[in-house]
């Protein structure tokens, strides 16, 4: 049963939950802009690892979000924290969806030491004039389920968009979607670039760029390319039929891509 942490960053300013599944090798995996809801992708990573999944300062459950400030170097230094209270100093396999890729690509290029492996599935982080990139926070809920699913019929969108039955868990529900929005929100609005196509020739980790075919938030052509022109010796795979949560659409196909890298195959 996966187990709840509580950890302390900031000299004790912040507090964030974790949670901690799995047996193997550490990994970290910071999820994406809709908090903590890839349940299935998470259960099939902790078969081969012990997944250490936190969640933000500003999302469900975390406190103390307003002491670290709208800036990528302090996000950054709450995870090297948050690292060191886990008791994760040596390298470690870090993945990251959407929001978390952001994250995760700017720990392995401020703290290159801390990052065994790297796999960033459709990462945000990067803006190209070309290709812009929809505004997350300013869409209407059908709006929004087109853009981040390829077909919003499937199961994982509907359950990503119907509220509990029960009034006070809708209340919950509707409370943790909207905190992390706005958690997310703060360090990527208005544009998601705060400068990694800078820092990204620190990244030494081996890496793997894996997105989805139908991703209408980061398209997987330019994006891909992008990427692998900051880091030459990526590795990329796309899945077919996937959209921007391809965590959720395809978590089997995802945890595989990711785990075949971490195992260096």
């Amino acid at each position: 049963m996966p187990e709840q942490r509580l950890v302390r960053t900031f000299d004790g300013a912040v507090e964030v939950p974790v949670r901690v599944t799995g047996e193997g090798p550490p990994l970290l995996y910071l999820h994406g802009t809709f908090g903590l809801v890839e349940d299935e992708f998470i259960d099939a990573l902790a078969e081969s690892a012990t997944v250490y999944a936190p969640s933000p300062p500003g999302f469900e459950g975390s406190e103390g979000a307003e002491f670290v400030y709208e800036d990528v170097t302090e996000i950054t230094l709450h995870h090297d924290d948050l690292l060191t209270a886990l008791g994760l100093d040596g390298p470690v396999d870090v993945v990251g969806h959407s929001f978390g890729a952001f994250l995760a690509q700017e720990i392995a290029a401020f703290y290159p030491a801390r990052v065994r492996r790297l796999a960033l599935i459709s990462a945000l982080g990067l803006w190209l004039e070309e290709a812009p990139q929809p505004d997350l926070f300013g869409l209407t809920p059908g709006t929004l389920a087109r853009t981040i699913f390829a077909d919003i019929e499937s199961p994982a969108a509907r359950r990503m968009f119907t509220p509990p039955a029960d009034r006070e868990e809708a209340r919950l529900w509707n409370r943790a979607r909207r905190r992390g929005l706005i958690g997310a929100a703060k360090y990527l609005w208005p544009l998601p670039d705060k400068g990694f196509a800078r820092r990204a020739y620190r990244v030494r980790a081996p890496s793997l760029l894996l997105w989805g075919s139908e991703d209408a938030v980061v398209p997987a052509g330019p994006y891909v390319d992008a990427y692998r022109a900051l880091l030459p010796d990526a590795t990329a795979e796309v899945l077919p039929g996937a959209g921007h949560m391809l965590v959720e659409e395809q978590p089997a196909e995802a945890a595989r891509a990711v785990l075949s890298h971490l195992r260096g195959a």
